[in-house]
Parts: C-alpha cells; structure tokens; sequence
C-alpha cells in the first residue's frame, strides 16, 4: 500500500520576500518608542527603535538600527553570519527614508511547529495552539498529560511507537510526535514525512529534516534533537482535513507581522514585498544563530 503520509517538501514552507518600505518620515525612523514586552530579550526593549522591522537585539540592543547596513553600504553576508549586522538597508533622501528588509514570508512566519505537524500550509491569524478555541483559554502545558489531552480534544489520537514504525498510517492520515519543556510550559511538534524521517519547524523558522549537524532526524526520541523539551509525550495519528486547529492572536507575539501591520496604515508610506526564488542566505544565517 502507497504511504500516505505527507512529501517533505521544504520549497512550499521555507519561502523568504524582500521587504521594500518607502516613504518613511526620517523623525519617525529614528524615533524611540515605549514599547515593552514580557521579554525583552526576544522582542522590543523600552526605548527601542520602531524601525527596523525585526528586533536586532543580538546585533545593536542599543539602537536597533545600528544593524542594518547604511547609506552606501551593501548587504554583506559575512558580517550577517557573524551577528555583527542584520539582512537590512536603509537609505535617506529629502527627510524620508527607503528601507529593505529580507526575511521569511509571512506564511512562513505565521506558521508554527504544530500547523507544520498537521500539514497545513500557510494558517494565518497566529500559531496554531493545541486545544484552543477562543482568546483567553488556558495554553499552560505544565505536563505531558496536559499536552495530550489538548491535542486529543483536536482529533489527534494516541499510538504505539511500534505502531509508526511498522504500520502505514489510513489513507489521508499520518503520524506526528510530541515533545514537552515543562518549565518554559511549551511544546514542540514533530511530522513523520512519507520517505519515512521526521521533520519539524521550530516557531516562524524554516522546515527541516536534519540535526543541526547535517544528519537525518529519524529518532525523535533522541536527545540531541530534544534540547530543552526533555520530555517526550508520545506519538499520534491525525487526519488533516478533520483536525481542529485554531489560530491564537493571543498567543502570537511574533513583532515583525505586528510591525507590517501598522506599516501599511501609515500616511505616505508604500510597502512593497517581492518573493525571493530562493531562501534568502542573509536572514537564514540570522534566524540560525
């Protein structure tokens, strides 16, 4: 009987755009804002820049725009690999500012391990959250029996792990896997493909199939890929079409699709996206870090 479970096929998910925004007040590029976050360490800080569109923390925390490559200057993908600068330009020209900007498309990024692991393509509104139906449920994922108990009021349904390593799954069904960090209460997905190996996106990253050191991803149960979701919470099957996912906007603070957002509200400014043929070099390497 044929697989049916779903082609690793990392050109559908792993697609990058170049961000192009023009018109920008040069007061409003260099302004400081108020913004603040729960973790200022992954998004905005106070102070912070409102410009460039993703945080630059682990380049410039200071001034977020001291990143990207200035007037003249062009995109250097040594200096991008080194965390020295981010896949970002701006130039300035009678008081406005042309900003550039390569990084993953937006269904890319609004795309999560758990819309990976069920195979859909492009969700949109937020991260697909284990059992959730309305803002304002509980998303704790204090231990595996709380995770799978989630998962289960979606449609997913338990199996052995002889199970997925011997029997094909239904027609139109596959199998997916599900690790947990109890102290960061988050959870991880993994997608078993139709040749046979795993593979996964972690958040609004791209897809793959590898360990971090090239290798094929065939034990999900390994420690090396677990890192900190030490706890391994079993193996499920799930049928697509009927799978209940919900996107959380509350859940998904992802500040980069919050910043085109207001973007395209602001008076005389034009954003302009154009996708890539290929994954951009300079965000993966950055992303990657």
């Amino acid at each position: 009987m044929a697989h049916t479970a779903p082609e690793y096929n990392p050109r559908i998910w792993n697609s990058s755009c170049n961000y192009t925004v023009q018109g920008i007040p040069a007061s409003l590029f260099f302004a400081r804002t108020n913004r603040t976050v729960d973790d200022p360490s992954l998004f905005e800080v106070d102070n912070a820049t409102m410009f460039p569109l993703s945080p630059a923390y682990r380049a410039a925390p200071d001034m977020a725009v001291k990143a990207c490559f200035g007037p003249g200057e062009q995109l250097n993908h040594t200096l991008v690999a080194a965390g020295i600068k981010m896949p970002c330009g701006y130039s300035v020209r009678g008081g406005q500012v042309r900003y550039w900007e390569e990084n993953a498309c937006r269904e890319t990024i609004t795309s999560n391990c758990y819309c990976y692991a069920i195979n859909k393509v492009g969700w949109s509104g937020g991260y697909c959250m284990p059992g959730y139906r309305k803002e304002g449920d509980d998303v704790d994922f204090a231990s595996c029996a709380d995770a799978v108990s989630k998962i289960e009021l979606d449609g997913a349904v338990p199996v052995s792990k002889k199970r997925v390593y011997s029997a094909e799954p239904p027609p139109g069904q596959h199998y997916i896997a599900m690790v947990l960090w109890p102290e960061g209460r988050d959870y991880h997905f993994f997608r078993r493909d139709a040749d046979g190996s795993w593979s996964h996106k972690r958040g609004d990253t791209f897809v793959t199939n590898t360990y971090l050191n090239g290798s094929s991803l065939t034990d999900v149960e390994d420690t090396a890929i677990l890192g900190a979701y030490k706890q391994f919470c079993g193996y499920f099957l799930v049928n697509p079409e009927r799978h209940a996912l919900t996107a959380s906007y509350y859940a998904y603070q992802q500040s980069f699709v919050k910043r085109l957002a207001e973007l395209e509200v602001q008076p005389g400014v034009r954003l302009d996206i154009v996708r890539l043929p290929h994954p951009s070099r300079g965000w993966a390497k950055f992303a990657y870090k």
